[in-house]
């Protein structure tokens, strides 16, 4: 007698287990047309479905401060720009993959002089800058690394 209980107690979980592995399709989802096709139509002919591909990531461009980037020298490569004031009457600019920024010394921060004249440090370059032809400088790079002001594209006299 118990070896014929254990037996049942074994094919009932056999069985209990055997319905729990059981594959649930789920259900389709509401479709907005009806559900009933008149007999002689056919179902429509489905598309295959095309992988799209992904849109390639666009670089990242620095936030301006007063310092503002215009152009890279590679632009599907991030660029970076990072202005400091370092006290007194310096401040410095680090720049990867920056052609052309445009220094804005109105923006400078509230401690920081703001009448010059200025010590700009760009990437290790030293350029004194007056003032004397506004506070709106653009700077340009040259393909071997020199910054220089960019006097063609500054208002005011050359």
């Amino acid at each position: 007698m118990l070896r014929f209980r254990f037996v049942i107690s074994v094919i009932a979980a056999a069985s209990l287990f055997a319905t729990c592995r059981r594959e649930v399709t789920p259900m389709p989802a509401p479709r907005d047309t009806p559900t009933s096709r008149p007999a002689d139509s056919q179902p429509a002919a489905t598309q295959p479905v095309v992988a799209e591909k992904p849109k390639p990531a666009e670089p990242r461009r620095p936030a301006p401060t007063w310092g503002i980037f215009r152009e890279a020298f590679e632009d599907e490569a991030d660029a970076d720009l990072t202005c400091r004031w370092t006290g007194e009457k310096r401040l410095e600019v680090i720049s990867q993959n920056v052609r052309r920024f445009t220094l804005d010394l109105n923006k400078l921060p509230p401690d920081a002089p703001q009448t010059g004249p200025w010590i700009l440090q760009i990437d290790k370059q030293g350029i004194y800058i007056t003032g004397r032809r506004g506070k709106v400088i653009e700077m340009v790079r040259s393909p071997n690394g020199v910054w220089s002001v960019d006097t063609d594209r500054m208002p005011g006299p050359k």
